[in-house]
């Protein structure tokens, strides 16, 4: 933070005001939270209804901005680092991107944080969103010609990412959820396809219906949908399509460099200290095709029919092996 301030891109006040935030958040993580509820939404807790609320109605995106849109254990921070460094290639423009907020429904002042979040002197923002589309004021995207990126990954993996991640928080921060994932791996799975737990979802809905909400703007043409395995096959040419997506074009050298830091084992051996619970809780292996150590046949063959009869409508393929 020191070192931001002395480059003249922050004001003392802005400063002051990212300060604040931080320990605002830093406390509402440690604060056990039941998850709220917006129109009929089950918002995983420790998010925040008064936020997404206040984006919806209230905040205005701009052009250029970038919203990347995922289901929870999919590759939001893979593919926000991507993002950062095809949008961030000056060196102080990118450290100034890491005081961005991490997703658009943090449990922040609402006021504050999107206050502080306009004034940042960057020319384009990119945002992370857990939300279904109908909580996100998509016409005010379309209509400013945001691009959104939409990653989806191969639900098996993502069930057993989420998995990991659940066993891996404190058990304060999850005691009204415990039960679901603590008597083992195939109680946690009923309850996940079941939707039980809280994914910014519906009662008895989880990811396939988050990825159909956002299907209906397909036909939107700043809207991208990337899988996660295209990434893991050609992680080079992928940043090439990203960025030309962006619209911020990159050298087939600067894409090249861009992939060897984005790679998962150098992102995870980035992150420093001061980042060691993001390190340990949402940077595990990133792997495709772990599902299946844990995985029986008779669940793997239950979660292509549900995803075979509610994608039907769809041109979505799913790559479970690479």
């Amino acid at each position: 933070m020191e070192e931001l301030q002395s480059t003249g891109l922050l004001t003392d006040k802005q400063m002051e005001t990212f300060r604040k935030l931080k320990e605002t958040f830093a406390t509402k993580l440690g604060q056990t939270t039941k998850g709220e509820v917006l129109k009929g939404y089950n918002i995983i807790p420790n998010f925040s209804v008064e936020t997404t609320e206040y984006a919806y109605e209230k905040w205005s995106p701009r052009e250029g901005d970038v919203f990347l849109v995922t289901f929870p254990k999919t590759g939001t921070h893979w593919v926000h680092e991507i993002v950062r460094q095809i949008l961030y290639q000056d060196e102080e423009i990118y450290k100034l991107s890491k005081l961005l907020p991490a997703f658009l429904e943090l449990p922040l002042p609402p006021c504050e944080v999107f206050d502080f979040l306009d004034e940042l002197p960057l020319t384009r923002r990119i945002l992370s969103t857990h939300m279904p589309a109908e909580l996100i004021n998509v016409e005010k995207l379309k209509h400013v010609n945001a691009k959104v990126i939409y990653v989806l990954r191969n639900p098996k993996d993502a069930i057993v990412s989420w998995y990991h991640f659940m066993q891996s928080l404190p058990a304060d921060m999850v005691k009204d959820r415990q039960h679901m994932h603590s008597s083992g791996w195939d109680k946690y799975f009923e309850h996940v396809i079941s939707g039980d737990y809280p994914m910014n979802s519906k009662p008895g809905e989880w990811y396939p219906e988050h990825i159909l909400e956002w299907y209906k703007h397909k036909d939107y043409k700043n809207i991208r949908f990337l899988r996660y395995e295209d990434l893991k096959k050609d992680l080079q040419k992928e940043v090439l399509n990203l960025a030309d997506f962006l619209e911020a074009p990159v050298s087939s050298e600067t894409a090249e460099t861009i992939a060897h830091k984005c790679t998962f084992d150098n992102m995870k051996e980035a992150l420093s200290e001061e980042h060691a619970i993001t390190k340990h809780i949402n940077m595990r292996k990133g792997a495709v095709g772990g599902w299946k150590n844990f995985f029986t046949v008779a669940q793997s063959e239950q979660v292509d029919d549900i995803m075979r009869e509610k994608l039907a409508a769809t041109d979505i393929q799913f790559i479970y092996k690479i």
